[in-house]
């Protein structure tokens, strides 16, 4: 909502987003097989670290 209120999309708000449909995928195919497969969490993982990198360095460079 706070995306639709500002009316522009940073990147922080689009990294956001591939975490939540990661985790959003990750639940379905739990759901769906009864099994959770590594790599689902370690793509939740990189998607976060890059998140943060890229916002840290963003604050640092100033």
């Amino acid at each position: 909502m706070k995306i639709f209120a500002a009316g522009e999309v940073t990147l922080a708000d689009l990294l956001l987003l591939f975490i939540y449909l990661e985790v959003v995928a990750m639940v379905g195919v739990y759901l769906e097989s009864g099994k959770l497969p590594v790599r689902m969490p370690i793509y939740i993982g990189i998607v976060a670290l890059a998140r943060y990198l890229a916002l840290d360095s963003k604050d640092t460079s100033e």
